[in-house]
């Protein structure tokens, strides 16, 4: 990946300056125990930064699980049921016993990737018995989650079909409104070892899907 002029990256440098220190305080990535490191010589190969590197916003999967939507719904409403698919997951602790979570409650998880390990807190946004569950990841830490900013929101959808089984959707959506695009694939690719975030999440989507998906039996 290469960067642009100096007289180009200049113009940028105030923007990424705030975001180089915001990953400094540990924003989403530095609370992971990744050192960034950036070469300012190299160039960009684009005209215009955000053109050439314009991310994908959102990433969803779909599969037939063998259980009826009200009995998936209640499982994934509850967080600390999610280590039992998720391949980063691996706890939660909710405001009370496990139970399916209602609309403003929050949660924090527990998550690993490789070595890093990080907690997050989490806002429900949506919590429809057999239909929907969703929340918003808002802060972010190391063994806490202490800093605060938009990260990503999750979305799982509910359907019927028939012979008690049901299509469940998963849905990522990149919450970092206020990155430009070149910053966040160049963050993107150090944090998941070559990858954007979209597809490194299309495959964690896939994964948790099919995890659940074995353990309910073939549909």
């Amino acid at each position: 990946m290469t960067w642009g002029s100096p007289r180009r990256f200049a113009k940028s440098s105030r923007s990424f300056g705030d975001i180089s220190r915001n990953i400094k305080r540990g924003v989403a990535f530095g609370s992971m125990g990744v050192r960034l490191r950036f070469n300012f010589t190299t160039r960009l190969d684009s005209t215009d930064e955000g053109n050439s590197m314009k991310r994908t916003a959102q990433v969803s999967d779909s599969m037939i699980v063998n259980v009826d939507a009200d009995t998936l719904w209640e499982q994934v409403a509850d967080p600390t049921q999610m280590p039992r698919w998720s391949p980063e997951n691996i706890g939660a602790h909710t405001p009370a016993e496990p139970r399916p979570l209602q609309v403003g409650e929050v949660f924090e998880g527990s998550n690993h990737r490789s070595r890093a390990q990080w907690v997050t807190e989490c806002v429900v946004t949506a919590s429809e018995p057999g239909e929907r569950f969703a929340f918003q990841v808002r802060k972010i830490g190391a063994s806490s989650p202490k800093i605060s900013g938009g990260i990503a929101t999750w979305v799982y959808e509910f359907e019927d079909i028939n012979n008690g089984r049901t299509r469940v959707t998963e849905t990522w959506n990149d919450d970092r409104t206020t990155w430009p695009d070149w910053v966040a694939a160049i963050v993107d690719r150090v944090l998941t070892g070559g990858k954007s975030f979209a597809d490194f999440q299309r495959l964690n989507i896939h994964r948790t899907l099919t995890t659940m998906k074995d353990e309910f039996g073939q549909a």
